[in-house]
């Protein structure tokens, strides 16, 4: 006879305070984390996901959670104080949208720090164009149907302009990125 049965990660613990990690400062004497299964990405070496979290006590949210190459050892990356969309994770560095206000965010993995990015009037995030010297981010102009590639600072997260134009493809490639006009 089967003693218990293992149906999802609830992480239920009664009686006890569970820590998520070492670095996560909330702990929980009833505590459940569930998977998104929308977001995931390989980064490093390792597995990045969103989960929702939740106590006894009705506190939730969702987190970003790192697990490593082996699948023993998660931690809590970073806590949302919203819901996330479109995120991605290059050069240490996570990128999302706010889902309610339509709002770019970054934040430096390391410090945890947010910013948000100041889009140019009119313009509205479309993706993100990953390439080996950097990041672009690619925004529409619904207004003038104007479409604009922006080169990416890691070092005072602006903005520079790189092309813009009513009609243009971007391609990519393995290595490198094509603009068609």
């Amino acid at each position: 006879m089967q003693e218990s049965l293992k149906l999802a990660d609830l992480n239920y613990i009664d009686d006890e305070v569970v820590s998520v990690s070492q670095d996560y400062e909330l702990e929980y004497e009833k505590y459940f984390d569930i998977m998104d299964g929308e977001y995931f990405q390989c980064y490093g070496g390792s597995l990045y996901y969103i989960s929702y979290y939740g106590t006894i006590e009705g506190e939730n949210g969702l987190m970003l959670n790192r697990l490593d190459s082996e699948g023993l050892n998660k931690e809590v990356v970073y806590t949302f104080d919203t819901v996330p969309d479109k995120m991605f994770i290059t050069y240490g560095h996570l990128f999302y949208v706010d889902t309610f206000t339509q709002e770019v965010f970054v934040v430096n993995l390391n410090s945890k720090e947010k910013t948000q990015i100041i889009e140019p009037e009119g313009q509205r995030f479309l993706r993100y164009v990953p390439s080996q010297d950097g990041l672009y981010l690619n925004m529409y102009n619904q207004s003038t149907n104007v479409s604009t590639l922006y080169a990416f600072s890691f070092d005072d997260y602006s903005l520079e302009n790189v092309i813009s134009a009513p009609d243009y493809f971007l391609a990519s490639s393995y290595d490198s990125n094509f603009i068609l006009l």
